[in-house]
């Protein structure tokens, strides 16, 4: 039939979801009987399970962000390594107002702020607490950060020469020349990112 035809050129996980769009409308809205079973519509190909990176890939990882000196590099890779966000789309475009801090130490505790708010890939909140060495390094980069205003982005982008330019989210580029050149100093070989 033209429905599963149609479902035929439908790839990926995402075919279930254009489906029943499909079917809402073939019987809410056009009116007309739904003469289509599950088992008649082709299978989905499996997507593939892309397994995360091994222990004894990660672990050199951990090491080089727990005695990294530099503040800004330590809180970001803290970031990373705890949380897994997308880099560009929402790390990168967090913001110090999205910190929550401690009213009695007015230390950092964690994160709390909505996708859409920032624009993230997909509108799920992100709300979570720093674990104890994260909350440390956050600290030490809202001291040192050049604007930690609540506006401010928290790790603005680095020119080439490492130099903070405040207001500029990273792009592809830079992100890439920053992982670069942690990865260089502490010897490191690439993980499997989002």
């Amino acid at each position: 039939t033209l429905i599963i035809s149609f479902a035929q050129t439908i790839k990926g996980p995402t075919r279930n979801t254009v489906i029943a769009g499909v079917r809402k409308v073939w019987r809410k809205g056009l009116k007309l009987n739904w003469n289509v079973e599950s088992d008649d519509l082709p299978r989905i190909e499996d997507s593939g399970f892309h397994p995360g990176p091994q222990r004894s890939s990660v672990e050199p990882w951990v090491h080089a962000w727990r005695n990294e000196d530099d503040s800004y590099e330590k809180s970001w890779f803290g970031v990373e390594l705890n949380y897994g966000l997308r880099l560009i789309n929402q790390q990168s475009a967090l913001r110090w107002s999205d910190v929550v801090f401690t009213e009695a130490t007015a230390e950092p505790i964690g994160f709390a702020v909505g996708g859409v708010e920032r624009a993230f890939k997909t509108p799920s909140p992100l709300v979570a607490a720093f674990p104890a060495e994260v909350k440390e390094q956050m600290k030490v980069w809202y001291k040192a950060s050049p604007d930690n205003s609540p506006d401010a982005l928290i790790w603005p982008r680095l020119d080439g020469r490492h130099t903070v330019v405040c207001g500029k989210t990273h792009s592809k580029d830079s992100l890439t020349r920053m992982r670069t050149r942690f990865m260089k100093r502490w010897n490191l070989k690439p993980l499997n990112g989002k």
